[in-house]
């Protein structure tokens, strides 16, 4: 049959996985007790009547448009123009090159440290990144990242973020006259090995830098003597006495922090899925984004700002009155089909919260051993219908929650990077419908965005077991040790 009202954008229909627990001695009938579980099934497509993947709205009103996201990319070079500004030419013992589409740097003799520097200065907070590969399996070189460079004319002042696929190890120094080793050489085994290529990350901040490593967080330094100096670049050390060290190096990029989304819900074009499909329903009304979900469901509704995997993603929301404890929540890290994500999900009833993760099956990252249960009593949440503020800085593998601007918790997940989509959950009780108010919607990144296309999946539904799986953290087996009488660096730059 024809519909009524037009579909949704893409949104989720989500049957959750534990029920939603009535505020104890307050006289609410509890939940029906759960049966046999019930096994957990990828999600498909929910049946709908005419679904389309691009937002509509009710007819007579203009097409939704969504605003283009401000990119936080300040430079980014592939190096398939070979006129970008990077040095090229033999210099001693070093040679610096474009070569297919790629960045070459090569240290000619043993114990050599080569370094080029980026044709722009970006001062502040700023992230640095690149990929990167040795020529070979038995080439000699370990690559790094430069930050914090003062004059690239002089060679005075610098950091390097080392990592050497031979042994799996990453290494930061400081050159100031001298080579100061900032870390120990570490083990990491999210480094890729030989020919392989390596993304290296570093994100400056007020209070040193953090250091990636293929997504993954895997240190920080404390150092800001150099937090003035602006250039950035590339290095090549030929720390092993092999017949070459070459370095390749690509998609280098300089990103500042940005607010790519804010949506205070005042153009009801602005985007966001409207209208009605099977127990989700949601539409603009006064400022607020507003969802209604019927008993026994939960629906997730996807923004239309893109994809951000890091950040800090911010909404507030208040819930209508209700006899019966509901749930609402901040949803992202989602893979652009529903079929994995994460929610922070609060009971204002209960003053509650959960960190969950959708991966086929239900997971909880947050848990109190106490209770043995995936719900986590805070006196920050404010009960009933009042506003709640909801915050999560994703950073890689940790993950933040603070509610009404309190820190709760960090946790540790990796199983998701990459994934960025995000929106809002709102949870009904089994007995009732309930309907949930979202306003200003806020993200700032630190990146520039993966991409901005969403998968076109209108609806999914998927029936998740009777309770919360607990998460396992993360099992990251620790790298063999670096060799014995590994080389140094000089204490001059040859």
């Amino acid at each position: 049959p024809t519909p009524t009202i037009p579909p949704f954008t893409p949104t989720a229909m989500l049957y959750l996985p534990v029920s939603l627990r009535s505020l104890a001695g307050q006289g609410t009938p509890s939940p029906t007790p759960a049966g046999t579980p019930l096994p957990t099934v990828t999600p498909t497509a929910t049946p709908t009547s005419g679904p389309t993947p691009t937002p509509t709205v009710t007819p007579g009103g203009p097409t939704p448009t969504t605003t283009p996201m401000p990119s936080p990319l300040v430079f980014g070079d592939d190096f398939s123009d070979p006129g970008s500004g990077w040095t090229t030419g033999v210099f001693s013992s070093c040679e610096m090159a474009y070569a297919g589409g790629e960045y070459g740097v090569a240290a000619l003799d043993f114990n050599w440290v080569c370094i080029s520097e980026a044709p722009v200065a970006q001062p502040g907070n700023v992230t640095i990144q690149v990929q990167a590969r040795k020529s070979s399996l038995l080439d000699g070189s370990v690559y790094g990242l430069v930050f914090g460079w003062k004059n690239p004319n002089l060679f005075d002042q610098f950091y390097v973020f080392w990592v050497d696929p031979f042994d799996s190890t990453y290494l930061v120094q400081k050159y100031d006259g001298g080579w100061i080793d900032l870390t120990d050489v570490t083990s990491e085994p999210a480094i890729r090995v030989a020919g392989q290529t390596n993304k290296l990350q570093v994100r400056r901040t007020s209070t040193g830098a953090r250091l990636y490593i293929n997504d993954h967080m895997v240190g920080n330094i404390s150092d800001t003597d150099f937090a003035d100096n602006a250039y950035a670049g590339v290095a090549v050390w030929s720390a092993y006495d092999r017949s070459s060290a070459i370095t390749y190096f690509d998609d280098f990029k300089i990103s500042v922090p940005t607010r790519i989304l804010l949506d205070e819900f005042s153009n009801p074009y602005s985007g966001w899925p409207v209208g009605s499909t099977e127990a989700c329903q949601a539409h603009y009304e006064d400022g607020e984004y507003v969802t209604t979900t019927e008993p026994n469901y939960a629906c997730v509704f996807r923004s239309p700002g893109g994809s951000s995997p890091n950040g800090i993603f911010d909404v507030t929301v208040r819930r209508e009155e209700s006899i019966y404890p509901t749930a609402y929540g901040l949803m992202f890290g989602e893979d652009g089909s529903f079929s994995t994500f994460y929610a922070l999900l609060i009971v204002p009833d209960t003053q509650e919260y959960v960190l969950a993760k959708y991966a086929g099956t239900w997971y909880a990252l947050t848990w109190d051993d106490i209770e043995n249960d995936a719900w986590l009593y805070t006196p920050h949440i404010n009960p009933g219908s009042s506003s709640n503020h909801l915050t999560v800085i994703r950073d890689a593998d940790f993950i933040s929650l603070y509610i009404n601007d309190q820190y709760l918790q960090t946790v540790e997940d990796d199983s998701l990077l990459g994934d960025g989509y995000f929106g809002v959950v709102n949870w009904a009780s089994d007995y009732a419908s309930v309907t949930s108010y979202f306003d200003d919607y806020s993200v700032i990144t630190w990146e520039e965005q993966p991409g901005t296309v969403q998968a076109a999946i209108p609806a999914v539904q998927v029936r998740p077991p009777t309770s919360f799986n607990r998460a396992a953290l993360p099992a990251r087996t620790p790298a063999p040790p670096p060799p014995s009488g590994r080389p140094r660096a000089a204490d001059g730059i040859n």
